[in-house]
């Protein structure tokens, strides 16, 4: 063995301890990327699952232009007779309300039990008309119960739909239609058809058979679709027909066809609508509509070229449609996709470089210690190169053996979560090789880069400087230099992101502006621990009950090991306080200034009859239509990294404006709706004018299906949310068009240049007082979710798909940004935790550099408890000095997230002042990890006896 090998071999067996403590700290940073990976690589699963649920498997599309476009089905002739044309398959969606009668209980009035009586699960959601014969080869599906339809009059449902017509749905009903959160319930089908007895005394009893009820292969479902009234509700009126008349009136032009259900499938991996799937005759006789399609799928022979096929098949059928293949739809999901690895790049970068400062503050302390003995080797010979040597290769084997056993540990945590998470990660365990290897080779390096400063430093000093004392103290003028290199990290990042370009903000910022305000905090724990230890170590001390100048010449003798173990733990706080700060800017500056309108109602296709319908209802004062319809935009994203599209919201300008709780920023509401009836012309919402300084008089250029259009912008105005009650709505469906804001037009510009004249969304306005005064009358003491239920019920059978309350939207939206937060933080908690392995480094180091020392003390009356308070007293400065400069650093982190947010997505919100308690929660943290660090170390010094402390080697 060489002697550079055996030096290291000898360095890391002769302290077994301390050796475990560097290796736990480079596994568990090499496990949490590892994890991040995998967990990254099978979420991208999921999407691309969705995405084949989508899109299926087909090379090109054939579509409608415009949103919720249609086109004569006469066109799949054409496709079919088109060479090279393989297969096609034709497709038509439509939102369709089904009702299940099922015998279920319902209370009896005096209280006393429950009786046996008919109950109607109903639900609305997509039905999707396919061609049987060919659909599932191109499309597979996981069938949870049943079977595939074979032919007309047989529909599949998934288990969104099916949990909806479930009894146990109805008894728990959300105030929307959207999922629950605790995930998809089919468990029902794991039991036998219950028999519902005539009468049953308590609610266990009823709940118990309830869970049982629900939809089954076999169960015929009733379609319901609404018939045009053949006079009008205004009409009706004047007659002095009541509201209970005129909804008798409506439920008998209601018509149902009969479908069985022959099979229950899996739900998207992400969620969605709830959905069914049947024949397009039978779609057409449930829904009424006859001799369209919104889609044709086409599978091509091998040797023809997708694009070339387009281009020339987009010519024969002219521009009704929309030719593309797949791969230009799912490209830029893919860029956006890939985005991801630079952020999982960059935070490997950082957990690494952590890992590296610890192995670096452990070699170093190793070297203090054998200060003499190293000077003895160079004295009978030893090389330099040899002494520095075994530094490197004391890092590599503390890297390799971290990476060896971290990467494995992450990769099956990994896989406990999917297990865990099944339902959302269908693809199961995902293995990034190209990640993973940066996972192995980062520890690897990390062990290196740690073992650089040690092996530059035992070559520097002279053997007879080394022979000549123990140690020697810190001079302060270096602690001053690293004082300066710091503030210029600091300052770099700072220059980067006020003085950058918008084009050059985000590179500026990850390849140089990171790296430098992580090296200068880094440094900056040097002195701060140093100025620390000067100022707060008496008050530590008086606390502990400790000698006066105990503590403070303790921690005063070795700055750089402590600041640095300090710069180590910092790190996790940094990124808590950060998510915190802007998570807590994101809600509070701009998602609460957002006003959404009283409530929505969601469709694919939504008639003008549902409208008609809500605009007759005594407590609803207005309603407008809208339409979002997805365009393509240069004013988000990263340059060369990714981009988004934005929504073009389209509406009739007087209703919009007298029911909209708009903030005009800039211009004024006459002169944005005149110009908005006249054409041409938009209003932006003010991330536009923080993106791209887009205001009143400039021109405002989309692309949409490869055509440009430019618009006048009239006005800047604050968002109404519309885009994100969409989003709501359509959770699971918007991998397609990734769009973020949303510009305002008139409906007249979207017929005319986009092609699209559906309804996608009705915004509504209640007379408050009225919905409270009759939801009362009802029974209901919340009015807003006896509105939701009520707009649900008068409109099914109109193609609604959801309803929902702008309070309640927003509230869930909140919700959901929270408990991202919460989850976030966890990955802060765990880099604290791989920190933790530095402290206890520091500290067993500083145990057995001082067992003489202690030893004394023992012997001249300290008694153990005086031992264990100045041990205590330690970590509680690095924890302090960590909980300080971490918090400076996640402060001026969150201040560069700020203005990234302004550049990259044009949302502007205020870092400051940072949220208090998730910060006071974080300190908490620090100090509790730091003390639980020192505690193993501590019961093994109060464990020794005073002779064994005694009898240790001085130097």
């Amino acid at each position: 063995m060489r002697a550079a090998w055996r030096l290291a071999t000898k360095g890391l067996s002769a302290r077994p301890s301390r050796s475990l403590l560097l290796i736990g700290a480079v596994t568990l940073s090499a496990a949490l990327i590892s994890a991040v990976a995998c967990a990254l690589e099978s979420a991208g699963g999921a999407i691309e699952k969705q995405l084949e649920s989508q899109l299926g498997s087909a090379e090109i599309r054939v579509k409608a232009r415009g949103s919720g476009g249609l086109f004569d089905s006469a066109l799949l002739d054409q496709v079919e007779a088109w060479p090279g044309v393989l297969a096609s398959l034709p497709r038509i969606r439509s939102s369709v309300s089904v009702q299940l009668p099922k015998q279920a209980l319902t209370p009896v009035e005096d209280g006393s039990g429950f009786v046996r009586r008919q109950s109607v699960l109903a639900a609305s959601g997509y039905g999707n008309g396919v061609s049987i014969e060919s659909e599932f080869a191109t499309r597979p599906v996981t069938l949870i119960a049943g079977r595939l339809p074979e032919t007309d009059g047989e529909v599949l449902v998934d288990a969104l739909m099916a949990e909806r017509l479930t009894q146990q749905w109805i008894d728990n009903r959300l105030t929307d239609d959207s999922k629950d959160p605790a995930g998809v319930k089919v468990g029902y089908l794991e039991v036998e058809r219950p028999e519902v007895p005539d009468r049953v005394e308590t609610i266990e009893q009823r709940d118990r058979i309830h869970s049982a009820i629900g939809v089954r292969p076999g169960d015929e479902l009733f379609v319901v679709r609404q018939l045009s009234l053949p006079v009008s509700a205004d009409s009706l009126a004047k007659f002095g027909i009541s509201e209970n008349m005129m909804a008798a009136f409506a439920r008998f032009f209601r018509r149902a066809e009969r479908v069985t259900v022959v099979g229950i499938t899996e739900p998207p991996p992400l969620g969605g609508v709830p959905q069914m799937t049947m024949s397009v005759a039978t779609l057409e006789l449930v829904t009424g509509t006859r001799g369209v399609l919104d889609q044709i799928e086409i599978d091509l022979d091998d040797e023809l070229d997708p694009e070339a096929v387009s281009e020339e098949m987009q010519a024969a059928l002219g521009e009704t449609v929309l030719v593309q293949p797949t791969e230009i739809v799912t490209s830029q999901l893919d860029k956006n996709l890939e985005s991801n690895q630079v952020g999982f790049l960059l935070a490997s970068i950082l957990a690494m470089l952590s890992a590296a400062f610890i192995i670096m503050t452990g070699l170093t302390t190793g070297i203090a210690e054998q200060q003499r003995a190293l000077a003895v080797l160079r004295c009978i010979g030893a090389h330099k190169a040899q002494l520095a040597q075994s530094q490197i290769i004391t890092g590599l084997l503390v890297g390799g053996v971290g990476a060896i056993v971290g990467v494995p540990l992450g990769v099956g945590f990994a896989w406990l979560m999917t297990t865990i998470f099944a339902e959302q990660l269908p693809t199961g365990l995902r293995i990034p090789p190209t990640m993973l290897a940066i996972s192995f080779l980062g520890a690897v390096g990390a062990g290196l880069v740690g073992a650089l400063w040690p092996a530059w430093q035992v070559v520097r000093v002279s053997p007879l400087k080394a022979l000549t004392g123990r140690s020697q103290p810190t001079k302060r003028a270096a602690i001053w230099r690293v004082f300066i290199f710091a503030l210029l990290g600091l300052a770099t990042q700072a220059a980067i992101i006020g003085l950058a370009g918008p084009n050059y903000i985000f590179w500026g910022y990850a390849i140089v502006g990171l790296p430098a305000m992580f090296f200068g905090y880094f440094l900056l724990a040097v002195p701060a621990t140093s100025a620390l230890a000067a100022g707060v170590s008496g008050a530590i001390s008086f606390a502990l009950r400790l000698p006066p100048n105990l503590l403070g010449r303790t921690v005063r003798a070795t700055p750089f090991r402590h600041g640095f173990t300090a710069g180590a733990m910092m790190t996790g706080l940094a990124l808590m306080v950060s998510i915190w700060t802007n998570g807590n800017s994101v809600l509070n500056d701009w998602l609460d200034n957002i006003q959404f309108p009283d409530a929505f109602v969601n469709g694919l296709r939504l008639s003008p009859q549902a409208q008609d319908k809500l605009d007759s209802l005594p407590w609803i004062t207005n309603t407008c239509a809208i339409t979002l319809h997805p365009v393509e935009t240069d004013a988000f994203g990263v340059t060369g990294l990714s981009s988004y599209k934005t929504s073009f919201v389209a509406f009739e300008p007087k209703p919009f404006f007298e029911m909209s709780n708009m903030e005009f920023v800039e211009g004024d509401r006459a002169t944005a709706e005149r110009r908005l009836e006249e054409g041409g012309a938009i209003i932006v919402g003010k991330e536009f004018r923080t993106a791209k300084g887009l205001g009143v008089g400039d021109m405002f250029t989309c692309r949409d299906d490869g055509a440009e259009h430019t618009f006048e912008i009239v006005g800047v105005v604050t968002s109404p949310g519309l885009e994100l009650a969409s989003k709501f709505f359509n959770i699971g469906e918007e991998y397609i068009d990734q769009a973020i804001h949303a510009v305002f037009g008139s409906r007249t510009d979207l017929r005319e240049k986009f092609g699209s004249d559906s309804t996608q969304l009705i915004q509504i306005s209640f007379d408050e007082d009225e919905m409270i005064r009759r939801a009362r009358a009802d029974g209901s003491e919340d009015a807003d979710k006896w509105a939701v239920a009520e707009i649900r019920e008068q409109l099914f059978g109109l193609g609604v798909l959801g309803v929902g309350s702008g309070r309640r939207i927003k509230a869930r939206i909140f919700e959901f940004i929270g408990g991202s937060l919460v989850v976030f933080s966890a990955v802060a908690v765990a880099s604290m935790l791989v920190a933790c392995f530095g402290v206890a480094n520091l500290i067993v180091a500083g145990i057995e550099a001082r067992q003489f020392e202690f030893g004394v003390l023992r012997a001249v009356g300290g008694h153990r408890g005086m031992l264990v308070r100045l041990i205590i007293g330690e970590a509680l400065l690095i924890g302090i000095t960590a909980s300080i400069v971490g918090t400076l650093m996640g402060i001026q982190g969150s201040w560069a997230g700020a203005k990234l947010y302004e550049v990259v997505v044009g949302v502007s919100v205020n870092p400051f002042p940072p949220p208090l308690m998730p910060i006071a929660v974080g300190w908490g943290v620090v100090l509790l990890f730091t003390i639980g660090a020192a505690i193993p170390a501590i019961l093994r010094l109060n464990g020794r006896k005073t002779r064994e402390l005694l009898a240790a080697a001085k130097g």
